[in-house]
């Protein structure tokens, strides 16, 4: 183990030759674009397992089960699989992303109103028109507001 100074002398340097801020941004870098990628795959799926008892059913009870891993048990699948690349790390990020997005998503669009659906069909709305507007921005609002 390094001792606190040795430590100290290290960020020290590593702010002044700005090695640190460097990989900093590096590491931010990596954690959005994971992120996003994340939210992309997460997203439409958690929108599935609201709509169909299936995917509700089968991803949404694998998607409980696999977030409550930490995001660090990814990582000797992803070397294995990947190897100490770029992706490896992206991967990981991703998997600890992807399945909270998936049932945040699944939770905020079945803890909408079913009024707001009912009314919707009621005055002609259509299935892809009832979810991109009123069950999507509904579920935004539903969640802004918790």
């Amino acid at each position: 183990m390094p001792s606190p100074l040795s430590v100290a002398k290290y960020l020290y340097h590593a702010v002044a030759d700005g090695t640190l801020g460097e990989a900093m941004g590096v590491t931010l870098k990596r954690l959005l674009i994971g992120y996003v990628i994340g939210l992309a795959i997460g997203l439409p799926l958690g929108m599935m397992t609201a709509a169909f008892r299936f995917f509700r059913d089968t991803l949404g009870l694998i998607a409980l089960g696999l977030q409550t891993l930490p995001s660090v048990c990814w990582v000797p699948l992803a070397l294995l699989w990947f190897g100490q690349t770029e992706a490896a790390t992206l991967f990981v990020v991703v998997m600890g992303t992807v399945w909270s997005a998936l049932i945040a998503t699944d939770h905020g669009v079945r803890t909408i109103p079913p009024i707001y659906v009912r009314a919707a069909r009621t005055m002609g709305s259509k299935r892809l028109h009832t979810w991109m507007k009123v069950i999507v921005p509904a579920s935004c609002r539903s969640w802004s507001a918790a």
